[in-house]
């Protein structure tokens, strides 16, 4: 049976927010319903969650004065509820009321029974940011799992990602983490194959995209330990926050607080200097992240170069995939990278070019003792 890719994007929350199912040419017209659904939610949950719009409840409760009840969608008091159980967790690392000023005197309640909430204390701010998207994709799962979807990729910006399933039968998915930009502004990291196809979300945050944006609760600083940071968990909730938590609390800090957690989380981290760690949870689920980096940085890279001497080289989307948005499935992004019959060819073609430059050498002066350090260099 043929598999059909169905891909619409939307921007959303300061974003762009690219769902993909993977389905039986029998259900293209199910995914396109459900997939336009998904994105009427996501807009209805930035307004009730954002507070950058001044009519919604977070924006409202953020001007309020102490005491004041602010009425709250149930998004808003699930998402207050998460947030509060991740702050304790990471012992404040994360902290929905980080923009708070001052955040020692920050307080905020809630009363779940009339779904309204009130600041005590005039300078308690509530943001989402750190966790709104993840929040969004785990509602936009659900409503794919009770249509009958099993087979999909939700990306909100490439910071926050839901795998399931696989691209096609027994093709896994693809999914990349950048943390670099070359001088040209191309997204530079590795790329995974998730061969289980086990349902996982994962959450990424950096500096590579908005600089040190990050406001470590603790101690009010932009300041981090590392280039970038990744946990995966069930929730990309939890793992959106968690995420900003070991970011700006480092490795060896945060590490002893997650396991708090139900589920241990898959965990990795590029330090100041490069330097990837991973635990042992994200080794099984992806393997040794070193490998990857090599394998990426390094051989892949010289294909590409050899193979951009021969013939233009793009991505190309698959015979059965079907564009519903701006952006389809041909267009380049760092966190997704789907199937390319035409890779059949490139292991040949770059031998080919390693072969000629091999002739070419045989040519060259005597004194010349190494060939393969000179096919290196260049």
């Amino acid at each position: 049976m043929a598999f059909k890719h169905l891909q619409l994007s939307q921007n959303h929350m300061a974003t762009t927010f690219d769902l993909l199912i993977s389905c039986s040419e029998s259900r293209l017209v199910a995914a396109r319903q459900i997939l336009t659904e998904s994105h009427r939610l996501i807009s209805r949950l930035e307004n009730e969650l954002t507070e950058f719009i001044p009519t919604s409840p977070i924006a409202q409760i953020n001007t309020a004065e102490p005491d004041a009840k602010i009425a709250m969608p149930e998004s808003a008091m699930e998402l207050l509820r998460i947030s509060e159980r991740l702050r304790e967790n990471t012992r404040g690392a994360f902290h929905y009321l980080a923009k708070s000023e001052p955040l020692e005197t920050a307080e905020l309640q809630w009363d779940d029974t009339r779904n309204v909430a009130w600041k005590k204390t005039s300078g308690t701010h509530v943001g989402f940011g750190a966790i709104g998207k993840g929040y969004a994709l785990d509602k936009i799962r659900s409503l794919l799992e009770s249509e009958g979807f099993h087979d999909y990729f939700l990306s909100g910006g490439g910071s926050s990602l839901i795998l399931s399933g696989f691209s096609s039968r027994s093709v896994p998915w693809k999914w990349g983490w950048s943390w670099e930009k070359t001088a040209e502004g191309e997204p530079l990291g590795v790329r995974f194959s998730h061969d289980s196809g086990a349902p996982v979300s994962i959450g990424v945050s950096g500096t590579h995209e908005k600089g040190l944006h990050l406001i470590d609760p603790r101690s009010g600083e932009r300041g981090a330990f590392a280039k970038s940071a990744l946990i995966a968990l069930p929730s990309a909730a939890e793992a959106d926050a968690l995420s900003t938590a070991l970011f700006v609390g480092g490795w060896d800090e945060e590490i002893l607080h997650f396991a708090k957690l139900s589920t241990a989380p898959a965990m990795a981290i590029i330090d100041k200097t490069s330097t990837p760690r991973w635990n042992g949870t994200f080794q099984k689920l992806w393997g040794d992240i070193s490998t990857n980096i090599a394998t990426s940085s390094a051989a892949l890279c010289f294909f590409l170069l050899a193979l951009s001497a021969l013939f233009p080289f793009q991505a190309m989307a698959d015979d059965g995939a079907v564009d519903l948005g701006d952006m389809g499935v041909d267009d380049f992004t760092p966190y997704i990278f789907e199937r390319n019959y035409w890779m059949i060819l490139l292991p040949l073609a770059a031998l080919a070019v390693v072969l000629v430059h091999l002739q070419k050498l045989t040519g060259q002066s005597d004194n010349q003792t190494n060939p393969q350090e000179e096919i290196n260099e260049t």
